[in-house]
């Protein structure tokens, strides 16, 4: 955990960000809980999220058996198949495959992780939840912009949030509640520092604002139809 917890915090980039500037290091605990049952158990539970690099953002799944497997896929691209394995005493992937590679532990019962791209200097961020047989999970992906621009990108299952708020200097898990209509999210990325963002939904959009204690702030959007 320590180590993905290390790894998370050298996602961090120099420059302003709706993050503020700080290495990104995610912390506290997510909030809420999927409702439902993980499909499977054991070695055989599916985590269905998305990620973001900084250059883009899209969904990803990874499934943790003994040979893990996955997928990533960014709008406008074809699905990437990722292969790796799964370490059930940490609850650790370790993953690869096309430009990327992923690093990603449980937190119980969510999922957050590293996204490194081969040749490109950005590497991103990955928060995923565990699969239900009676819920399913929604994408979003998007902008944000105000003090500098970004990306959000969300997955929502039921009434729980999970997702990553990544800018030009850092990508951090983000956590939070859903309904129909609203979407809240908050992050930690570090000592002295938090950040929210709250939001509507309509249809397949949310629109939104975001705020952090360093006084920065701005608007953000995001659209089921974006991140595939």
């Amino acid at each position: 955990m320590l180590a993905v917890i290390a790894l998370l915090a050298a996602c961090g980039k120099s420059g302003d960000s709706p993050t503020g500037t700080t290495s990104g290091t995610p912390t506290g605990t997510p909030t809420g809980t999927p409702t439902g049952t993980p499909t499977g158990s054991g070695s055989n539970v599916t985590y269905d999220g998305v990620f973001d690099t900084g250059l883009k953002g899209g969904v990803i799944t990874l499934v943790n058996t003994a040979a893990a497997t996955g997928t990533m896929q960014a709008p406008g691209e074809s699905s990437t198949t990722l292969s790796g394995a799964f370490d059930a005493a940490s609850g650790t992937f370790t993953m690869s495959g096309g430009a990327y590679t992923v690093v990603a532990v449980v937190t119980t019962p969510n999922l957050v992780g590293v996204v490194y791209t081969r040749g490109v200097l950005t590497n991103g961020t990955l928060a995923a939840l565990p699969v239900s047989a009676s819920q399913s999970i929604s994408h979003w992906c998007g902008i944000t912009n105000g003090t500098s621009p970004g990306g959000i990108d969300l997955a929502i299952q039921g009434g729980t949030v999970v997702g990553v708020v990544q800018g030009a200097s850092s990508g951090l898990v983000a956590t939070g509640t859903a309904s129909a209509t609203d979407v809240n999210v908050q992050w930690v990325p570090g000592t002295g520092q938090t950040g929210s963002a709250t939001g509507k939904i309509s249809g397949a959009s949310m629109t939104g604002t975001w705020k952090n204690s360093f006084g920065g702030s701005g608007a953000w959007t995001a659209t089921s139809n974006g991140c595939q």
